[in-house]
């Protein structure tokens, strides 16, 4: 089931009702039961989730009502939307999405607002174009034009000349002239053939003797006007025709910019066309019309109506409303235990302390070589190096090849060696091979514990004498440190003392002082901890996490509560953060309640209420701000546009009997008391009457209001028959007589079945707030995860692999090596042969680690055969891109990608397609343009994602 909003948003997050005039969920002014809310103004109204159109009213004209000379429009137009509702593991919960108050088909009409779900196209010519392309002038007048040849269209060269044409005064053999060529043309708009007739070579193109015309430079004025047809939409597409202004076309399909003309290899631009959308036929008007139309989410069903009131007469909304006849506790409750394996959010609990900083104790060493990443003041990022040095082969022993060709120190050696790696080897380490030089020389590297590891250090510890900021520059990544670079001064005598700076980035220098402490991120102002005040919800992958040196696994909390923003780091296992699911609602905050049967909710002491409803006892407490069980004024009239008080109430799923289903005797007998209450303060008896008469006509209103909005005893239940479909039969391939085949098996159908219960008691839900919770568990929400990493581009250093594995490295990730992948699949001559179901499996990790806030690096195939590094990735997978994102758009399913083989990888947003059988993204940085296909994924070490 796919879900999406009721009007058109990116993200409905501020539309609980807070700002709304009218219609807020669950009490409306004056203590009135609000089943729904309405959305305001001008707005499209679509379906909330896949299901079927189950019941509808369009309105021909707005419904006018008059009260004191004062002149108010309204709809009474709805639909009503059948939904069902299945989780995996099988719990399924029948739902019903309402969309009341539409505009009327008068003002669709109108103002051209017939939504295409209902709507019946009409496609007419408006351009008043020309036949355009290429003069084709006669032989004995230059100035003359015989005809326009269309771009596409083709001429043959003309090798018969008449005695004039070789006069040599004849104008073609003048110098201006030497361009021209005769041709003959067919013309099969015209069906004729033109010949005797020149054209200028500049302006096409030769093939044998054949000149194809590439420009559309001249127009045909006298030839018919209206609208360019053509044969395809690239910068290679043929003029076929003209189709006159004002001709009605039907159009296949869209394709950008173009209109494919049905059934025909035909194409139009849309600029030469009017589009209108008339309303289909068999819509009917002004009843209720029992029906079963399948419906997508978010398909445009309506537009918003005018629901105008007496001081609000051009007051215009739709109110939206879900409610479910069936009790809501298994949803809520997650009685399937859906959730179990998909835990995708924290509980930060109330009284979490989160730490500002996360420090931890180290020993390097003075002189230790390391890389400069980044400086920001104070502090600074750097990566710790390797230490390349020169020794003998004689004072080492046990050199393992399957070691990464290690070494160990002899132990009557070790102090000289030691003594030539500047004393940083202790006894045990390993030496590992680099180069074979003459005689018993070994070029070798030492590996420091914390090798290739990044971390935030003091900055006074990376500052260099003056004449060495420039750091070692004939030294490649962590090959650091040659023999005969003394980086001591060796001077005895007094001098000065060197001036130190800051070295700069990308540099390798050595350590100017012994380091005791770093920092595993960038350290910010010296407040140890933030305290949570109110428990806090959020995404597990919007939280950056890091493992220390102890295999702790922190992760980064961002969260705001009365006291502003706070944040920090908490480690995994505090008894303070919880992994919770979507699935389990009540996490969330929703809860189910019994909201009584009153239109109207009693209030103690007011109309003589010996007591306030319960209901509204539980909806008052929280708001209630201090908590002293007395409401204030105050507290009420601000309780709508508190934020965090919309958020309560909008996960409150209530039981009530639904607002279209009461009668007006109903509804006007609860009313009248407020009329009633304020007449009786009246002391004046003129007065009272006059008051007496607006009550009157404003019941009256009241009533006529209630007959024409509500519909609910004329839904129908069950089934609702379908004109019978003929089909030609089918010939079936036998030489038998039909009378002795079986018969064809008929088609199954799984759809749900077609209900409407006539109990009006229904639980309703908030629309945005279940909108909002129901895409936490059915679709597949986008995802960014490039707030979390810094690009760094390729440029000419490490490799693709190499880069996307450092951007990793940030979010404390480690990909496997080509001995564990995911195929998708190989490259052929013919194209890429994909592996059955790889890319289903791929999509499903790739969606895993998202959700999990982790990036993925995968392999992409562009050419085929393309050995710039040799064959190498199973001879498929041409470069490495990491996925950090995924989004949906226009229906499709899109997974953003960072591209480090250039600049622009991360201003730029490139997107993969999940495109059937593969991942493709047609827009690249290649150029020429060149599409990739993901051929490979490269799983995160340690991470099963489960």
């Amino acid at each position: 089931m796919r879900i999406a909003y009721p009007y058109k948003t990116s993200h409905a997050e501020n539309s609980l009702g807070q700002s709304n005039q009218f219609g807020v969920y669950p009490i409306n002014r004056y203590n009135t039961w609000h089943g729904g809310l309405h959305i305001e103004g001008t707005n499209e109204i679509c379906a909330i989730a896949d299901g079927r159109i189950i019941a509808y009213r369009i309105p021909e004209t707005y419904i006018e009502e008059t009260l004191e000379d004062k002149k108010s429009l309204y709809s009474n137009g709805f639909m009503l939307i059948q939904h069902d509702y299945e989780s995996k593991n099988k719990l399924q919960y029948r739902f019903y999405s309402l969309y009341h108050h539409i505009m009327s088909k008068e003002e669709m009409i109108a103002n051209n607002k017939v939504p295409d779900f209902y709507g019946k196209p009409i496609y007419t010519i408006k351009a008043k174009q020309h036949i355009k392309g290429l003069n084709a002038r006669a032989s004995d007048d230059y100035s003359d034009v015989v005809t326009v040849i269309p771009k596409g269209h083709t001429v043959t060269i003309d090798t018969h000349y008449n005695k004039a044409e070789n006069d040599k005064s004849h104008w073609r053999h003048k110098p201006k002239y030497k361009e021209y060529v005769k041709v003959s043309y067919h013309d099969e708009i015209a069906c004729k053939t033109v010949k005797d007739i020149y054209i200028h070579k500049g302006y096409a193109t030769l093939k044998d003797s054949t000149y194809t015309i590439k420009v559309e430079d001249d127009t045909n004025t006298k030839s018919e006007s209206g609208a360019s047809i053509y044969d395809g939409v690239s910068a290679k597409r043929v003029f076929q025709r003209i189709i006159k202004t004002g001709e009605q076309i039907e159009v296949e399909k869209t394709e950008g910019s173009w209109y494919k003309l049905k059934g025909k290899q035909e194409y139009v631009h849309k600029r030469d066309i009017s589009f209108t959308n008339e309303i289909k036929d068999d819509v009917e008007f002004d009843k209720i019309i029992n029906c079963d139309v399948p419906v997508t989410a978010g398909t445009i069903i309506a537009h918003t109506g005018k629901y105008g009131v007496e001081k609000q007469p051009n007051y215009r909304a739709s109110h939206i409303e879900i409610f479910s006849h069936q009790n809501p506790n298994d949803l809520l409750t997650d009685a399937k235990n859906d959730g179990e394996k998909q835990k995708h959010y924290f509980k930060v609990k109330q009284g979490a302390r989160l730490k500002k900083n996360l420090k931890f104790s180290t020993s390097l060493k003075k002189k230790t070589p390391v890389k400069v990443l980044e400086v920001k003041g104070e502090y600074s990022q750097i990566e710790v190096q390797d230490v390349v040095r020169t020794s003998k082969r004689s004072y080492l022993t046990n050199y393992k090849e399957e070691d990464h060709k290690s070494y160990e120190i002899l132990d009557t050696h070790f102090d000289t060696v030691n003594d030539s790696f500047d004393g940083f080897i202790n006894k045990g380490d390993k030496l590992y091979f680099v180069k074979q030089l003459d005689g018993d020389n070994r070029k070798l590297r030492y590996e420091f514990p914390d090798s290739g590891e990044t971390f935030w250090i003091k900055t006074d510890a990376i500052k260099q004498p003056q004449a060495v900021t420039q750091g070692i520059s004939s030294l490649t990544p962590r090959s650091f440190l040659i023999d005969g670079i003394d980086l001591d001064t060796g001077n005895t005598t007094t001098a000065p003392a060197p001036v130190l700076v800051v070295p700069a980035i990308d540099t390798i220098v050595p350590l100017h002082q012994d380091v005791s402490e770093y920092y595993l991120e960038q350290p910010i102002e010296d407040t140890e901890e933030d305290t949570v005040k109110k428990e806090q919800i959020i995404a597990i992958r919007k939280a950056k996490n890091i493992t220390d040196p102890d295999k702790k696994k922190w992760h980064h909390i961002l969260c705001t509560d009365a006291e502003g923003e706070k944040s920090g780091w908490i480690e995994e296992t505090n008894s303070k953060l919880e992994k919770i699911s979507a699935f389990d609602w009540t996490i969330f905050g929703f809860e189910a309640l019994e909201a009584g049967n009153e239109f109207v909710y009693s209030v103690k002491d007011i109309m003589e209420a010996k007591e306030t409803a319960p209901f509204i006892d539980t909806v008052w407490s929280k708001v209630d701000e201090n908590q002293d069980k007395i409401l204030d004024h105050n507290e009420w009239r601000n309780a709508y546009k508190r934020m965090e008080v919309v958020s309560k109430f909008s996960k409150l799923v209530c039981k009530h009997k639904n607002e279209w289903a009461y009668t007006a005797d109903e509804i006007k007998s609860e009313i009248e008391q407020f009329f009633d209450m304020g007449i009786k303060l009246e002391e004046d008896d003129e007065k009272k009457q006059i008051l007496e008469d607006k009550k009157q006509a404003r019941l009256n209103a009241v009533e006529q209001r209630l007959k024409n909005l509500c519909f609910w005893k004329d839904i129908k239940d069950g089934e609702i028959a379908k004109p019978k479909e003929v089909k030609p039969k089918k010939k079936r391939w036998s030489l038998l007589p039909d009378d002795f085949l079986a018969p064809e098996p008929e088609k199954e159908t799984h759809s749900k079945p077609r209900k409407f219960s006539s109990n009006p008691n229904v639980w309703h839900f908030h629309p945005i707030a279940f909108v909002e919770h129901m895409k936490l568990l059915v679709t597949k929400e986008d995802i960014d995860l490039r707030p979390l990493m810094t690009f760094i581009p390729q440029s000419k250093g490490p490799s693709c692999n190499a880069t996307c594995r450092k951007i990793l490295k940030q979010m404390d990730l480690t990909p496997y090596g080509s001995d564990n992948t995911m195929q998708l699949g190989y490259e052929k001559k013919d194209g890429i042969e994909m592996i059955l179901g790889a890319t289903e499996k791929a999509v499903n990790y790739i969606d895993k680690v998202l959700e999990y806030g982790h990036p993925v690096m995968v392999g992409v195939d562009h050419t085929f055969e393309y050995r710039k590094f040799g064959v190498i990735n199973e001879g498929t997978t041409d470069h490495y891109v990491l996925i950090v994102g995924r989004k949906y758009e226009s229906g499709k399913q899109f997974y953003i990608y960072w591209d480090v083989g250039t600049k622009r990888g991360a201003s730029t947003e490139w997107k993969f397609e999940h495109r059937g059988d593969r991942l493709i993204a047609d827009k690249t940085y290649k150029n020429p343009p060149k599409s990739f296909t993901v051929t490979q994924v490269r799983k995160n070490i340690g991470h099963d994602y489960k």
